[in-house]
């Protein structure tokens, strides 16, 4: 990889951090934390904090992403990986028949 293109995949995950952070998500320099808005199936809209972590692979590997706190008493059992972060997939897959 040319030193050209190390930078701009650099700037692809600045760009990607900033704008995380004008939704409100703290960096500390490795995760962002934030909150992310969801509707419970009762109709309660609630707040999750999650946490989103980049690594040398994005923008051609998805973030992590890793529920901190539900904003509710809720066991999370739904698309998690064993080490507890989120199974990803596009917003072109309806969830009924996501991966």
């Amino acid at each position: 990889m040319s030193p050209s293109w190390g930078q701009d995949l650099a700037a692809e995950r600045d760009a990607f951090r900033a704008a995380l952070g004008g939704h409100g998500f703290a960096d500390d320099g490795e995760l962002l934390r934030g909150p992310v808005l969801w509707r419970h199936p009762d109709g309660r809209q609630l707040t999750a904090t999650v946490d989103v972590g980049l690594d040398d692979r994005f923008p051609f590997a998805p973030p992590t992403v890793q529920v901190a706190d539900p904003g509710m008493d809720l066991e999370l059992t739904f698309h998690r990986e064993l080490n507890g972060r989120l199974c990803l997939w596009t917003s072109d897959e309806q969830v009924d028949a996501a991966p």
